[in-house]
C-alpha cells in the first residue's frame, strides 16, 4: 500500500518500520566465488559471501575421487576456521554414483558447521529439490548420523524446465535460501548467445520466482574474465532487473561485482534518511533540489530497512599518510553575498563562430542582420550581429559560477535590453549585483533578485537584465535596493534600427499578415539532442550540474536549461513572423522542467501591431508559450483562454488552473511563457 495523506498515520509508519526491522533476513550473497581447493587459505582476504567448491563441470570424471579428497584435505586443514560460509556444487541427478561420493566425502563438514549448503546442478523441478534431500537423508542415514543435517540448498537454474517451474522450484523446501542463474547451461541448451538481452526472459522468472517467495535471486557469471567494463555493465542490469548478487569465475571480478551489488554510499544515505524522515513529521523524501518529492510508505521502509541489513563493501585503511578530500561548492552563500558591490563574473567568452553555430543549431534564427555581415554592413553595422538570445543567456550562464549553482530553480527574468551591437570576434565578461532578497511565500526558502551586465572588450556595457532566482533558505536580512537601471542612461539598441535607412531594404520572407489578438500555432518543433545540450552548456560555463552529470542525476533529473527552453520557443515562434530585425524581452518564466530529448512547440499570443516611425518597420508585442510534448493538431481543435497569456499568471500553478477549467490538453505542457517585443520588416 503507497503512502497517501490522510490514509497513513505516523503510528502505521513506526508499526511498519518495527515489523520490518524484526523480521530475520538471512544473509543475502552480493558475491559468490568458485574457488579452488588450493586456494581456500585466501578466502578471508577476498571479501566475498559465499565460496563454492566445485565437484561437478569444472572436475573431470577421472579426477573427481582426487577433488573429494583434496576438499577433505581442506576442511581438515589450519586454513578452515569455520567462518568462511563455503556451499559445495554437487554432482548432477544423472550422475547418480558420483552424487551419493560426494555427500559422502563432504557430509561430516556439514555436521560440524565447515560447509553450511550445497549447490544443486541441473533441476528441472521440485522434484529434483526432493531427490536431493533424500539423498542426504539416506547417506546421514548409512553413516550413523541420528538425524538429516540443517544446510541451505540453492538450486542453479539453468535448465529450461527449471524456467518454467521456477516458482515451485523455490517452494520446493524451506531449505531453499536462494537461487542462482546458469546462464552458460541455458544458452546452450536453447542455442541461443549466452547475452543480457537473449536470456532477459530467463533471468526475469527467476527474479520474480524468487521475490514471489521471498528468497534472494543470484545472476550467473560473466564469462568475460578480462572485460571488467563488460562485467560491470551485466552486474548492473542485473541489479536493475532485481538480482541482489552475482557469481564471479576470477578473484578479480569481485571488486566490481561488490561495489555494484553492495549498498553504495548514496544508497545508505537514502534509507538512513528514510528512517530519520518516518520517525519526524515529514512523509516526503526529496534527493536533490531539482529532484521532484515522493511519499513515504511502507514499500520504501521494506526498502530502507533491506539496503541496511546487506553488509557494505568493507574499506582497508590505505598504508601510509592519507588525505580527506573536500568539496569546493561554487555559488552564493549567505557569508559571501554583498547587497552593496558588484560582483565580477569568474570567466570571459569569445564569442567565437564556432560558439555562434552551435547557437543557431539550438535557436532558429530568422534574423539576415545576425548571419549576414553583407547585410548587416549595408545596415551600417561592423560585422553581422550576435543575437539577443545568445547574450541573455550569457547574462544568465556567466553567473553561475558565482551566484546561482547553489540555487534551486530560476524563476524568471525581466528587463532584458540589448545595449550596443556585439560582433563576432569580441570578448564577453561583465557582473552582477544583488538588488533584492525576500523570503518565499512559505517562508522555506530565499528569493534573490539580481541584475547582471555583460561588457565588451573595450569596457562598453552592452547588455543587461533582472533575473529573480529561488536559493534554499539562507539566514541573510531582507533587502531591497532603490538602484534603477535607467539611471545609468544607458542606449537602447533597438533604437538605432528605427532610425536606419530601410528604403532600398527588402525583405526575403514573406510578410504575412499579423492581426492583433490572435493564437498562432507555430508547427516547427525543437528537439533538445543530449550532446548539442551538455556541450553547449560546457561552452556557455553553465555548470550547474544537473544539465549535466548523469552520475549524481536520474536521466529525468537532467534539466534542458532554463534559457534555452526561453530562446528555442521563441526561435520556433520567429519563423512565422516574417524576417526580424530587432527582439527584446519585457518578462519571461520556466513553469515546467524539460528533459533531454524532450520535444517543444510554440504558441503565440499577438497582444498589438503598431506601425513605426520607420515606415519599413513594425513592431509586434507578443506573448510565446513553449508546449512540452503535445499534439499542435490537436490544439487546433481547441478554444484558447487568453487568461493563459496574461504575464501576471507566470506562475505553473495558476497555469495549470486555468488549463484544467478550459484546456485540459495543456494541462502539465506549459514549460515556459515570454513576453517580449520584435521589430520585423515589412516591404517586400
Amino acid at each position: 500500500m503507497w503512502c497517501t495523506l490522510g490514509r497513513f498515520s505516523r503510528t502505521d509508519f513506526l508499526r511498519h518500520f518495527r515489523s520490518f526491522s524484526e523480521a530475520r533476513l538471512d544473509p543475502v550473497p552480493c558475491s559468490t566465488l568458485f574457488i579452488k581447493p588450493e586456494k581456500y587459505g585466501t578466502i578471508s582476504k577476498l571479501g566475498i559471501d559465499i565460496a563454492i567448491l566445485d565437484l561437478q563441470d569444472s572436475v573431470p570424471k577421472e579426477k573427481k575421487s582426487e577433488a573429494r579428497r583434496l576438499i577433505s584435505s581442506v576442511f581438515c586443514s589450519e586454513f578452515s576456521s569455520g567462518q568462511e560460509k563455503i556451499i559445495i556444487r554437487l554432482n548432477e541427478l544423472d550422475a547418480l554414483y558420483e552424487l551419493k561420493n560426494d555427500i559422502e566425502a563432504v557430509l561430516n563438514y556439514v555436521y560440524s558447521n565447515q560447509i553450511f549448503g550445497f549447490m544443486l546442478p541441473m533441476i528441472k523441478n521440485a522434484e529434483d529439490i526432493a531427490k536431493y534431500q533424500e539423498l542426504i537423508a539416506d547417506v546421514a542415514k548409512y553413516k550413523g548420523f541420528a538425524k538429516s543435517p540443517d544446510y541451505y540448498i540453492y538450486p542453479l537454474i539453468e535448465t529450461t524446465s527449471a524456467i518454467e517451474e521456477v516458482y515451485k522450484i523455490a517452494q520446493a523446501s524451506p531449505y531453499v535460501k536462494g537461487m542462482y542463474f546458469g546462464n552458460a547451461d541455458l544458452s546452450t541448451e536453447l542455442g541461443s548467445k549466452n547475452s543480457m538481452k537473449t536470456l532477459l526472459y530467463a533471468r526475469q522468472r527467476l527474479v520474480m520466482g524468487s521475490a514471489a517467495n521471498n528468497i534472494p535471486a543470484m545472476d550467473g557469471p560473466c564469462t568475460r574474465i578480462d572485460s571488467l567494463i563488460a562485467l560491470e555493465s551485466e552486474a548492473k542490469q542485473s541489479k536493475d532487473m532485481g538480482f541482489q548478487g552475482k557469481i564471479a569465475l576470477h578473484p578479480k571480478q569481485l571488486p566490481i561485482i561488490n561495489k555494484v551489488f553492495r549498498p553504495s554510499g548514496d544508497d545508505l544515505k537514502w534509507a538512513n534518511r528514510i528512517k530519520k524522515i518516518i520517525s519526524s513529521d515529514s512523509s516526503v523524501y526529496q534527493a536533490h533540489d531539482q529532484s521532484g518529492r515522493e511519499f513515504i510508505g511502507p514499500p520504501h521502509i521494506k526498502r530502507a530497512y533491506k539496503i541496511l541489513s546487506i553488509k557494505p563493501m568493507s574499506v582497508t585503511p590505505a598504508e601510509g599518510e592519507s588525505v580527506s578530500p573536500r568539496l569546493i561548492r561554487r555559488g552564493a552563500k549567505a557569508e559571501t553575498i554583498n547587497f552593496f558591490t558588484t560582483n565580477s563574473f569568474q570567466f570571459e567568452i569569445p564569442i567565437s563562430e564556432g560558439l555562434l553555430a552551435n547557437w543557431d543549431s539550438l535557436v532558429f534564427n530568422t534574423r539576415r542582420v545576425g548571419s549576414n555581415s553583407g547585410f548587416a554592413k549595408k545596415l551600417g553595422f561592423r560585422d553581422r550581429v550576435v543575437p539577443n538570445s545568445l547574450l541573455m543567456t550569457l547574462a544568465a550562464s556567466l553567473a553561475v559560477t558565482r551566484l546561482t549553482e547553489s540555487a534551486k530553480v530560476h524563476l524568471e527574468f525581466k528587463n532584458a535590453a540589448y545595449l550596443r551591437p556585439v560582433y563576432p570576434g569580441d570578448t564577453i565578461s561583465g557582473y552582477f549585483r544583488i538588488i533584492s532578497v525576500s523570503e518565499s511565500l512559505q517562508g522555506k526558502n530565499s528569493v534573490i533578485g539580481s541584475q547582471h551586465f555583460l561588457k565588451n572588450q573595450e569596457g562598453d556595457v552592452v547588455y543587461q537584465l533582472e533575473k529573480w532566482t529561488l536559493f534554499p533558505k539562507m539566514d541573510i536580512p531582507r533587502f531591497q535596493s532603490d538602484f534603477n537601471s535607467s539611471d545609468l542612461n544607458l542606449p537602447s539598441f533597438k533604437n538605432a534600427f528605427l532610425s536606419l535607412d530601410l528604403s532600398n531594404i527588402s525583405s526575403t520572407q514573406p510578410v504575412e499578415k499579423i492581426s492583433p489578438n490572435e493564437v498562432i500555432i507555430h508547427s516547427l518543433p525543437k528537439v533538445f539532442g543530449k550532446s548539442e545540450v551538455r556541450s553547449l552548456s560546457y561552452l556557455i560555463k553553465l555548470t550547474n550540474p544537473h544539465h549535466y552529470d548523469p552520475v549524481v542525476y536520474h536521466q529525468e533529473e537532467i534539466l534542458v536549461p532554463g534559457p534555452f527552453v526561453i530562446h528555442a520557443s521563441v526561435g520556433c515562434a520567429s519563423v512565422d513572423f516574417g524576417e526580424i530585425i530587432s527582439e527584446e524581452i519585457t518578462s519571461c518564466s520556466n513553469l515546467l522542467k524539460v528533459n533531454l530529448e524532450d520535444t517543444l512547440y510554440s504558441m503565440t499570443y499577438v497582444k498589438s501591431v503598431e506601425e513605426c516611425k520607420n515606415p519599413a518597420l513594425e513592431k509586434l508585442k507578443l506573448v510565446t508559450l513553449g508546449l512540452k510534448n503535445v499534439s499542435i493538431q490537436s490544439l487546433l481543435e481547441e478554444s484558447i483562454p487568453n487568461a493563459l497569456f496574461d504575464p501576471e499568471n507566470m506562475h505553473a500553478a495558476k497555469i495549470n488552473s486555468i488549463c484544467a477549467h478550459s484546456i485540459p490538453l495543456l494541462i502539465n505542457k506549459i514549460a515556459c511563457i515570454t513576453e517580449y517585443e520584435i521589430l520585423r520588416l515589412v516591404t517586400s
